[in-house]
C-alpha cells in the first residue's frame, strides 16, 4: 500500500537524521545528554501522544480499507482514489458533482456534499489534541507559565540583561569621554569608594592628610573630571598616588570623580593649604593662580 510505504520512509528518514548528522555540529548534540526538564518531558510526551493517535487513524483507515476490499466491496479506481493525493486535498473533477448532489434545491441551485479534506481534519483533531494538554498544563496543573506570566518574567530577564549591559558599556568609559554623574545613587556609591579608598590619604571629609586637600580650587594636576578620573586612572607613582584602574571599573572610577567634585567648597576643619593652581572651569575668565605644591604630599589633585 502507497500509504505504508510513506510511513515508513517518513520514519526511516527521522530515524537516520542522528547517522546523517555526524562529522557535523548536529553530531555534537547526539552526543550529549538531553537536558530533560518538565516543559521537555511535557512537550515530548504531548508530542509522542499526538502522532500515536495519527498513526492510529491512519492503521484504522487502513484496515478498513482492506476489509473492504477482501469482501470485494471496492473497485480498483475507488480503490487508487482513496490514498490518492487528489483525495487528501479534496480535489474532484466537476463532472464527479452529479454523484455528490443532495436533495436540496433552491430555483434549481443543488447543494453538494463537500466534506472538509483530510489534511484540514487532521489540523482540526490536532487543534483538539493540543487543547487538552494547553488546559490540563497551564490552568488545571499550573505547571507553565502563562502568558501574562511569561511577560513579567520576560521583562525580569529583561532588566538584567540592561543592567548587563550598562556595565559592560560602562567599561568603555576612559578619560576622553567621561562625565559628571549627578544621581544619588551613583554619587553614593562613589562616597563609598571614597571612604574605602581614599579616606586614608585625603580624611574622610576630603581636607587632606598625606594626600592634599581636594575640597578647595587648587588641583595639581587638573580638577575637571576628566583630570581627576585620569589622575585616578594612572595615579601619580612619583608622588605615591598609585594607579586604580586594575582595581576599579571604570564605572567605578566614574562615580568616585564625580564624589569628588560634589565635595568642593565644604572647607572642612584643619583642612591642609591650597597646593596647585587654582581650576577655573572652561568658559571661565577667572586668572589662575600659580602652583603653591608642599613638597612631598601625595597628590589626587
Amino acid at each position: 500500500m502507497r500509504t505504508i510505504k510513506s510511513i515508513v520512509i517518513i520514519l526511516m528518514s527521522i530515524l537516520s537524521w542522528p547517522a546523517l548528522a555526524q562529522g557535523t555540529e548536529k553530531a555534537e548534540l547526539f552526543s550529549k545528554p538531553l537536558p530533560l526538564n518538565g516543559d521537555i518531558i511535557v512537550y515530548l510526551v504531548g508530542g509522542v501522544i499526538f502522532m500515536l493517535l495519527i498513526i492510529a487513524l491512519v492503521l484504522w483507515q487502513i484496515s478498513t480499507h482492506l476489509k473492504k476490499y477482501y469482501r470485494g466491496e471496492l473497485d480498483k479506481e475507488e480503490e487508487e482514489y482513496k490514498y490518492s493525493w487528489e483525495r487528501f486535498m479534496q480535489f474532484k473533477p466537476v463532472s464527479s458533482d452529479k454523484d455528490s448532489m443532495l436533495h436540496h434545491s433552491y430555483d434549481g441551485i443543488v447543494e453538494l456534499d463537500n466534506p472538509p479534506p483530510p489534511w484540514f481534519m487532521f489540523l482540526f483533531y490536532g487543534t483538539i489534541v493540543f487543547a487538552v494538554f494547553y488546559i490540563g498544563r497551564y490552568w488545571i496543573t499550573s505547571s507553565g507559565l502563562r502568558q501574562d506570566e511569561e511577560y513579567v518574567q520576560e521583562m525580569k530577564e529583561a532588566e538584567i540583561a540592561h543592567k548587563a549591559y550598562l556595565a559592560k558599556a560602562a567599561d568603555l568609559i576612559d578619560e576622553s569621554n567621561v562625565t559628571v554623574l549627578n544621581d544619588v545613587a551613583n554619587v553614593d556609591a562613589g562616597k563609598a569608594l571614597y571612604m574605602e579608598k581614599c579616606a586614608v590619604c585625603h580624611k574622610p571629609d576630603g581636607g587632606g592628610s598625606v594626600g592634599p586637600n581636594l575640597t578647595d580650587e587648587y588641583w595639581l594636576h587638573g580638577g575637571s573630571v576628566k583630570d581627576i578620573f585620569k589622575t585616578i586612572k594612572y595615579g601619580v607613582t612619583e608622588k605615591g598616588m598609585q594607579s586604580w584602574q586594575k582595581d576599579l571599573t571604570a564605572l567605578q572610577m566614574q562615580q568616585l570623580s564625580s564624589y569628588i567634585l560634589t565635595i568642593q567648597g565644604t572647607n572642612p576643619p584643619e583642612a591642609k593649604p591650597a597646593q596647585g593652581d587654582k581650576y577655573v572651569p572652561e568658559g571661565s575668565t577667572a586668572p589662575a593662580v600659580k602652583d603653591t605644591t608642599a613638597a612631598g604630599d601625595v597628590a589626587i589633585n
